[in-house]
């Protein structure tokens, strides 16, 4: 499982695109208008899932669309 955030200067969608295509089981999640973690319970549920069905691709991922859009801060 790889998730990254559409505009993630660390870990962006790009990467995960490329990562995915070495493993036959991968599924690359992207996080709409996300930057880093997203706030809430949804991908620590999807992680769990996960684990316990072991099955990447057949995830319900439909949460990461509900996620709301990160603010926007400036340092002070």
């Amino acid at each position: 499982l790889l998730v990254t955030g559409s505009h993630d200067p660390v870990t962006p969608k790009w990467m995960g695109d490329v990562y995915a295509r070495h493993f036959p089981n991968a599924r690359h999640i992207v996080v709409p208008e996300a930057h880093s973690q997203p706030e809430g319970d949804c991908l620590s549920r999807l992680a769990v899932q996960l684990f316990a069905t072991a099955d990447a691709r057949g995830l319900d991922a439909g949460c990461v669309m509900r996620l709301p859009t990160p603010a926007f801060a400036l340092a002070d």
